[in-house]
């Protein structure tokens, strides 16, 4: 049970006042951490979009590419087949 404010002793008092401020400091200590932590967050995902936006970019690339290559084997391939038949 917690004595009436006038009934404590003045050391209580302070201790209680002196715990409150430190509970008052820490949470506020909690609540920049949360605050940098969520800005770093936000950071982080941004690189990561923009990293799945290139991954996505260089998927697309990689397809065109293989498929020019095929194009071009089979031109080859025809290529071959004529000279090799004029000869």
């Amino acid at each position: 049970m917690v004595k009436p404010y006038k009934n404590r002793s003045a050391t209580e008092n302070l201790i209680r006042r002196e715990i409150n401020f430190l509970r008052n400091e820490i949470e506020d200590q909690f609540e920049d951490l949360e605050k940098r932590g969520e800005k770093r967050h936000d950071i982080v995902m941004g690189h990561l979009d923009k990293l799945a936006g290139e991954f996505k970019k260089f998927g697309q690339e990689l397809t065109f590419i293989s498929h020019r290559l095929v194009v071009h084997e089979d031109r080859v391939e025809n290529l071959e087949k004529t000279v090799l038949k004029s000869s």
